[in-house]
């Protein structure tokens, strides 16, 4: 119980409310990564996204209301929308930084994706719409939650292994949790 006080005060110091339905959290480390997420370069990782093993893929990203990117013929984002899944190229050290699992995958030896630099990753088809969200918190070190996202959000954090998102949306659902939506944060 002790440990997760802890975890809910920490995330209350760095969140930032915007509204009643929204709170900002993360330390915004650097908006330059940006710039490498929207034009693609020197990235060297690519990540195939599929929501599930039946190949439903996320909303594409140039649609997604929580990542407006600008038109460019070189993003790192796929220019259409292929229902078997979709590549996104990425960088391995800002992957590695934000996510464990993303750590054990690229810099083992043992691991088949080290080598190849091309990682196939399934998701949940409920929490798949939020991949574009977790991209851009892992580039900003910066995330908006409401009640639309923050299940998707830590359903994501917690496969991928983001501790510290995971503690952000764990303290959002907590404090927005009521009668109303219990059954919806127990599905």
């Amino acid at each position: 119980m002790e440990a997760s006080t802890a975890e809910d005060a920490s995330a209350a110091a760095t969140a930032t409310t915007l509204s009643h339905d929204a709170k900002e959290y993360g330390s915004g480390f650097s908006s330059g990564f940006l710039r490498f997420l929207d034009t693609g370069e020197l990235a060297d990782v690519v990540v195939h996204v599929v929501a599930d093993a039946n190949g439903t893929s996320p909303t594409p990203p140039s649609t997604s209301p929580s990542l407006s990117l600008p038109p460019t013929t070189t993003s790192s984002y796929p220019s259409s929308y292929d229902p078997s899944g979709q590549d996104y190229h990425l960088h391995s050290l800002i992957l590695s930084r934000q996510s464990a699992f993303f750590a054990a995958a690229l810099n083992q030896t043992t691991f088949a994706d080290s080598a190849s630099r091309r990682i196939r990753l399934v998701l949940d088809p409920a929490a798949a719409p939020a991949w574009p969200s977790l991209i851009r918190y892992f580039y900003s070190d910066r995330i908006l939650l409401n009640d639309a996202n923050a299940l998707p959000l830590l359903a994501l954090a917690r496969q991928l292994l983001v501790s510290e998102l995971d503690s952000y949306c764990t303290a959002f659902v907590r404090e927005r949790m009521c009668a109303a939506n219990c059954l919806e944060h127990l599905r």
